[in-house]
């Protein structure tokens, strides 16, 4: 065949004259590499969009877990919340609130208070000459669903109204102990009344609230009380917690002796006797939580409060009964018997030793705050 019929026959095919003879395979060769190119990327978006559909892993169902309040007693961060103080000042915090809960038997039972303060190694041992500690307060403090307290809705110059002071030491031993994991615990031992009551406190993991373990012994401390803290050593505090703040913890105690004229106390220091103070007056007195409180120490919040928390406790009560809780408020006490009538209508701090001109000092300071 000539060169003008090969040229017709391609363009007959539709090949391309002017493309050499053998470009019509090359051509079919690319179409084919294409196509493959095609459907391997069409295979691949496949792929893909099969897998957004399909999850690699199944579904989680999560669950609400319930944790109890009562944990915020049992680690350390919660329990520096409670006390309002770091981990380094826990000896001084248990210090306070034993003298605290001491010098406020004490007065309420009308005795010259005699404290006494020892530290022995890791142990803070704190005793009174006051009435002793009853049973039935011991057992709701180890309550930590509740809280108990008789100065809670009152407005009064008073020591402290929370009433978790105890509920916060039980477990400070356990919490400075927690390197030692599950047997981790916080021993307290709290003698009274020719008992001891040996408390040791740890933590139900499963569960997320404090175990309590109670028992009792018989005790020679019949008169007062006796309570034995135990701080162990925590690997922050190598010379021991206690030991660690020594200076403030001896300032503290000794300015209990400055503000408390009718305070004999005396503190030993590994057997060392630091402080040994007489009271300098046994017969000073101040406002007592035992003393009705004036109506003019409350605002509308806190009378609101007062008042709801009688209809609470005692479900009924009578216009009268309520109004009798307050100082100056009785026929006797409008008539001038017992202190002057004249204190208590200008909602004045009763003074501290029965005169109608000198009052306690701090008791003014309360007076004005409120």
């Amino acid at each position: 065949m000539s060169g003008a019929g090969l040229a017709r026959g391609r363009r007959m095919r539709g090949a391309d004259p002017d493309l050499p003879p053998d470009s019509g395979a090359i051509i079919e060769q690319g179409k084919s590499a294409s196509t493959k190119r095609a459907d391997f990327t069409n295979c691949g978006k496949a792929d893909v969009n099969e897998a957004l559909i399909k999850p690699a892993k199944r579904k989680l169902a999560r669950v609400s877990f319930t944790v109890s309040r009562l944990i915020e007693f049992c680690n350390r961060r919660e329990l520096v919340n409670q006390t309002g103080h770091d981990v380094s000042e826990w000896p001084r915090v248990a210090l306070k609130e034993l003298i605290d809960n001491a010098l406020d038997a004490c007065e309420e039972a009308g005795i010259a208070p005699e404290i006494e303060v020892a530290v022995d190694g890791d142990r803070i041992i704190i005793a009174d000459n006051g009435p002793g500690l009853p049973a039935g307060t011991i057992k709701s403090v180890l309550d930590y669903t509740v809280r108990v307290s008789s100065r809670e809705a009152y407005c009064s110059p008073t020591r402290g109204s929370q009433g978790n002071a105890l509920k916060t030491i039980l477990p400070m031993g356990y919490v400075l102990d927690e390197a030692r994991g599950d047997d981790a615990c916080g021993v307290t031992v709290i003698e009274a009344h020719g008992l001891a009551h040996y408390i040791k406190f740890s933590v139900d993991h499963i569960r997320q609230e404090p175990k309590i373990g109670h028992t009792t012994k018989p005790s020679p401390v019949v008169r007062g009380t006796r309570i034995t803290v135990t701080l162990p050593t925590p690997p922050e505090f190598p010379t021991g917690i206690i030991a660690y703040c020594k200076e403030k913890f001896l300032e503290l105690a000794a300015a209990y002796t400055w503000f408390n004229p009718h305070l004999s106390l005396r503190l030993t220091w590994n057997g060392e006797v630091k402080i040994d103070v007489k009271a300098s007056n046994p017969r000073w007195r101040k406002w007592l939580p035992s003393w009705p409180t004036s109506a003019h120490w409350y605002d509308k919040s806190h009378f609101r409060r007062y008042m709801a928390a009688h209809i609470a406790h005692r479900e009924s009560i009578t216009v009268r009964e309520f109004i009798s809780e307050f100082d100056g408020m009785t026929s006797a006490q409008q008539a001038g018997e017992g202190r002057p009538a004249r204190h208590h209508r200008q909602g004045a701090p009763l003074p501290h030793d029965g005169s109608s001109g000198r009052r306690s000092p701090d008791v003014q300071v309360c007076a004005k705050t409120w």
